[in-house]
């Protein structure tokens, strides 16, 4: 008895909870404490941590394992019981998932439920300990106990490790496959429901404050929705698709009210064919408001492409939204009797035409103030901005060694209903093996400069044209062609400048300076620069203040354009330098079209960054 009083003296000294040797009376309790002595210590070490510090100074994880051992040694007794009171924390409102565990360890040593840390403190875990406990065959409860004990272990990470979906892919094969499926239907949708509830602003449970799922639970619906597949012939990819768009969808006054089970589904989405789980997590991915599950997704969209060996740029270009451009970029709502509609027409204004029964009609004031037609209108605006956008995107291509099949070029590029209003007015390069030929899609065949259709194989290779080494003769050619048959291009091709070394840079060797010595406009320089995908360093050494440079990876190539920053927000340029690897790269030996290209780049800089001391 002089131990316990020691201990209990040291519990209530002044310096609680510093100056206690947790370990120390931790041992004691285990090893020389009676069950009474144990109930004093403890009872006194919590009244006295909640007095005078907080209940984070009373170790709840340390003395449930202290007092299960002894439950398991020795059986339930009054005075333990009364212990485990001291522990128990499920009254209140809201506590961690660490003291949730706690919470249900007490309540299976005190019920002899089944031993599974699933939380009371929503309805999920409720209705799945419910439906555990219905099982007649112990056989059968004991395989679904272990295999809910699997998904309790499968931690807070956004997708499983190999090794659990291995032990994972054992544990159901033992299950009945229609039965398991019948449950994870049954649970998902029942917290579907929950979600549904919850964005109507119906509250759970008015005991505890758990917005939707108590933290243990979230984990665990987010391990049992991981077993989706390894289900076979499942069909809950439709459900939980659905499911996902509700865990996704902002609440009021918070955001998504399940991420983690969102993000769930769009992983075991990877398991299916390429093209039919891209089309469901892009389906997911469009209704996401909130920024941080926008980029958790695309994380999910670079596993599928690497799951099948898809780079990231077809990646990129397979999820190129339509932006409700229908084939022909035509853009058509309904308002009414009447119906909205409107021919994309690249560069310039699209304009807006009311149809009523198929026919155009005029409009009236009125009408054209409608709500619904203002934002048609703006709808239009946008995808014009998005259609710039990406001709600018194209335009890149002649900096980069992009090549694509006929048969993906044709898929992504031009059946695509806002991408084949472009690359329907350029020119493109097919070569099969043995000849290059130059066509452009004309009343929908490829035709050649003469007006040939000509016909691709699925492997042909494709690349955008570059008038670079083009003869006079094919230029005039191409040129008049165009006029023929009206085709506007989204950029200059066929007209394109072309620059190439002079014999003064040719002389000089490594750098140009036809830039050189010209006073421009800070601001207007940086916003032209990186819109063309420059990058800006504002300190580098040997006293240059301002780099522009661009970095051309699939050539290894980096080029700097020199600038020193001057006062009032002006830039003085100097020269144009090539780098391969590091080392100077003499111009001679620069790619024609990536000399012609960066040329082209500065002197639109130029144009529009230029000042009026540079006028004078």
């Amino acid at each position: 008895m002089q131990f316990t009083d020691f201990w209990i003296g040291k519990i209530q000294a002044d310096r609680l909870p510093e100056s206690l040797d947790t370990p120390g009376l931790i041992k004691y309790l285990t090893v020389f404490a009676t069950e009474e002595q144990c109930f004093q210590v403890m009872y006194q070490w919590h009244e006295t941590s909640l007095k005078r510090t907080s209940e984070k100074w009373f170790p709840r994880q340390e003395l449930i394992k202290l007092l299960e051992d002894k439950i398991h040694k020795k059986g339930m007794t009054p005075t333990l019981r009364y212990c485990l009171e001291l522990l128990d924390s499920s009254e209140k409102r809201t506590v961690t998932a660490a003291e949730d565990r706690i919470n249900i360890r007490i309540d299976n040593l005190v019920n002899k439920g089944p031993d599974l840390l699933i939380s009371r403190r929503d309805p999920l875990g409720i209705y799945i300990l419910n439906i555990i406990e219905g099982f007649n065959k112990e056989t059968q409860q004991k395989e679904w106990i272990d295999l809910l004990r699997h998904c309790l272990n499968a931690g807070t990470g956004s997708r499983p490790t190999q090794n659990w979906l291995k032990k994972a892919r054992q544990l159901t094969a033992r299950l009945d496959n229609k039965q398991l499926s019948q449950h994870l239907h049954q649970w998902i949708s029942y917290c579907r429901t929950i979600l549904t509830e919850r964005h109507e602003g119906i509250k759970g449970t008015p005991d505890f404050d758990v917005d939707y799922l108590s933290p243990i639970n979230h984990d665990l619906l987010k391990a049992l929705i991981w077993l989706i597949p390894l289900i076979k012939g499942t069909s809950l990819y439709d459900l939980a698709e659905d499911y996902a768009c509700w865990a996704f969808k902002r609440g009021k006054e918070t955001g998504p009210l399940s991420s983690r089970t969102g993000l769930a589904v769009t992983y075991v989405f990877t398991f299916l064919p390429f093209d039919s789980a891209l089309s469901r997590i892009l389906a997911i991915r469009k209704s996401v408001q909130d920024k941080a599950a926008q980029k958790s997704i695309d994380k999910v969209l670079l596993l599928l492409a690497e799951k099948n060996n898809i780079s990231s740029t077809e990646l990129e270009e397979s999820l190129v939204p339509t932006f409700g451009v229908k084939s022909g970029g035509i853009i058509e709502t309904t308002i009414g009797k009447h119906v909205l509609s409107c021919q994309l027409i690249f560069p310039g204004k699209s304009p807006v035409t009311w149809k009523l029964n198929g026919a155009a009609v005029d409009t009236s004031r009125s009408l054209k103030q409608n709500k619904a037609f203002r934002e048609f209108q703006a709808q239009v605006r946008n995808v014009e901005s998005q259609l710039a956008a990406y001709a600018a995107k194209i335009e890149s291509f002649f900096l980069q060694q992009r090549s694509w099949s006929f048969a993906h070029w044709e898929k992504y590029y031009l059946q695509h209903p806002l991408l084949g209003l472009l690359s329907s007015r350029l020119i493109w390069t097919f070569n099969d093996g043995n000849k290059k030929t130059e066509c452009i899609l004309l009343n929908g065949c490829l035709t050649d400069v003469q007006g040939n259709v000509v016909n691709m194989m699925p492997e042909t290779i494709v690349t955008l044209w570059h008038p670079h080494g083009a003869s006079t003769r094919v230029m005039n050619a191409w040129k008049k062609f165009l006029r023929l048959h009206q085709i506007e291009q989204p950029f200059e091709q066929v007209h394109r400048s072309i620059f190439a070394p002079n014999t003064e840079e040719l002389t000089d060797g490594i750098f140009s300076g036809r830039f050189s010595s010209l006073l421009l406009d800070r601001g207007k320089f940086t916003v032209a620069s990186v819109r063309k995908g420059w990058n800006v360093r504002k300190k580098v050494p040997h006293n240059w203040r301002f780099l522009p440079y661009i970095e051309l990876t699939d050539w290894d190539i980096r080029v700097n354009f020199l600038a020193d920053m001057k006062e009032e927000d002006t830039i003085l340029t100097d020269n144009i330098s090539f780098y391969k690897q590091g080392v100077p790269l003499p111009l001679k030996e620069v790619p024609p079209v990536i000399f012609s290209e960066i040329i082209l780049h500065i002197d639109s800089f130029v144009k529009m960054a230029n000042t009026e001391l540079y006028n004078r």
